[in-house]
């Protein structure tokens, strides 16, 4: 879970960022020794965070088994681990989640956003996404569909290490480094093309795809 509001009345110095006392505030946005006037805000079962121009999706308390994430007018985040803690209404486990709709609003998925996710089919990203965090996916079993527009410039580490029902994979325009594990144990995939974006594929990227047939490198990969 991710702390983002601190109230801090013991004689303990905790400051926002600091990884002391059980890192309470590591990723906290607000620390403060008074009465908190929570930025925390719930739209149709979706929690955000809001302040100023930062708004942070959190988690959701619905029981739907096909999310639509909420279209915003500004940008925002999907905070990490969001759904990994994720408990609907009725306490059925997060991995009843079958699939999910990503709107152009959303400009970061968060480390461990999905991950072990283990119903997850499918995922749609309606464009305009930037990055996609450190094991994001990790662990979604059965993820069949994503679709990666090419304006994302970043997939982190691990990011859909052990996929094992996915099929297609598209390496984005704008990437210039495929990180390491990012695609370990994409067991189902047989063609993958490096656009000529890509300079570097990082350790075991591609490791235990073991279907694997068909592999296109990019004429700009100077690291692998």
């Amino acid at each position: 879970f991710t702390l983002f509001e601190v109230c801090n009345k013991s004689k303990l110095n905790i400051e926002q960022g600091d990884d002391n006392y059980g890192a309470v505030a590591l990723r906290a946005k607000l620390v403060t020794k008074y009465r908190i006037i929570t930025h925390l805000r719930v739209k149709k079962g979706y929690v955000f965070y809001k302040k100023g121009s930062d708004v942070y999706l959190l988690g959701y308390k619905g029981d739907d088994s096909n999310l639509v994430l909420p279209k915003m007018r500004r940008k925002y985040v999907i905070q990490d681990a969001a759904f990994i803690n994720y408990i609907s209404a009725s306490n059925s486990p997060k991995s009843n989640i079958k699939s999910v709709v990503i709107p152009s609003c959303v400009s970061e998925i968060g480390r461990l956003a999905f991950y072990d996710c283990h119903n997850l089919e499918k995922v749609t990203i309606e464009g305009n996404l930037e990055k996609i965090g450190n094991n994001a996916f990790t662990r979604c079993f059965s993820l069949e569909s994503i679709n990666i527009p090419d304006s994302v410039n970043y997939i982190g580490d691990s990011a859909f290490m052990h996929c094992y029902a996915l099929k297609n994979i598209h390496i984005p325009s704008s990437l210039t480094k495929i990180n390491p594990y990012a695609f370990c144990g994409c067991c189902s995939v047989e063609s993958i093309a490096i656009p000529d974006s890509v300079t570097e594929i990082g350790d075991s990227a591609f490791s235990s795809c073991t279907s694997l047939k068909n592999l296109v490198i990019g004429k700009s990969v100077k690291i692998i």
